[in-house]
Parts: structure tokens; sequence; C-alpha cells
């Protein structure tokens, strides 16, 4: 025969608690395993139905413990989430269908600002021509510039700044 009880204290962190009882005298001591549903989380003051068990020395203690509200110790939290997860999964799986006919539409449908922007055709600039002339200098240290040393090696005579005559002037010179 089931008794009915109600849960008088719980101890969350040890997972065991009392249950009070009127066909007994005594809390009758009750264990996390003992509840039937696992997901369970018991609450106090919560009314419960169980049988009872003596070990060697006597004591009793509750076992098959449910909840007679909804028929098993599940009642709480957990067994409500499960009844609206259906509704969530209808719910997005919506969205996704409206999001997707909506990404499917013809470009032409779908009206996208475009801004404009006067883009003027790109000009090659005017050439910057340089006006170096043979003035006698031979080495690197005495050139200005890249360019300025480029031109003494090919129009100038005597340059001394293209050592493995490979027409680079100044390769070794880290200031241009």
């Amino acid at each position: 025969m089931r008794a009915k009880g109600t849960l008088k204290s719980w101890n969350n962190d040890r997972g065991f608690g009392f249950i009070t009882a009127p066909l007994y005298a005594k809390d009758v001591f009750v264990h996390i395993s003992a509840f039937t549903d696992n997901h369970h989380q018991p609450r106090v003051g919560e009314p419960l139905t169980f049988d009872i068990e003596q070990d060697k020395t006597g004591k009793v203690r509750a076992i098959e413990v449910k909840s007679p509200i909804s028929g098993t110790a599940g009642s709480g939290y957990l067994e409500s989430q499960k009844q609206g997860l259906p509704l969530a999964k209808i719910m997005l799986l919506l969205a996704l269908i409206v999001v997707g006919f909506i990404a499917l539409q013809k470009p032409e449908t779908l009206h996208v600002a475009t801004p404009q922007t006067n883009v003027l055709p790109y000009q090659e600039p005017e050439s910057i021509t340089q006006h170096f002339k043979c003035d006698g200098r031979q080495y690197c240290g005495q050139m200005n510039s890249r360019a300025e040393a480029e031109f003494f090696l090919a129009n100038c005579p005597d340059t001394k700044m293209d050592g493995d005559d490979d027409g680079i002037p100044c390769e070794n010179d880290t200031r241009f």
C-alpha cells in the first residue's frame, strides 16, 4: 500500500530530506535516488506518494517516490518545458521558412538602395621630368635619389655605382 505525505525538509547539497506522513510517528527519510524521475527537483511542501522499506537496523525509508499531481515525481519545471518544446520548434521552423522565402525572391522584387556616386575617370598624372645633368659625380653617396642614380648610370661616363654590372645602381644604399 502506498503512503501519502508531504516533503518536510530537503538538503539539496546532500540529496536527501524527510517526509511527514500521517501513518508514521516519525518523519520518513528519503534519498534523491528514491524519486522515480531523475530530473525532478524536490520542493519542500510538495505532496508525495511513496512505498516504505526497512533496512537491517529497522529504520524506514521512502522508495518509489512520486508526485500525485502528475503521476510522477517530475511535476516540476522540466516537465512544463518538455510540453512547450514542440511549439518552439514549430515557431523556429516557420521563421526559417519565411526567411527562406524572402531570400529566394527575384532580385528585381527586392528594392535595395544603392548609393549613387560620381566617379571620375582615372587620369594618369603628368610625368614629372627630372632635369639631371652629368656634372662629374660618380658615387652613390653623391646622389640625391634613385632616379638620379639611374640617370647617371645610363647617361654619364665613369660612374662607379653598379659594382656587379647588372644595370641597377646603388643596390646596397638604404637611403632610397
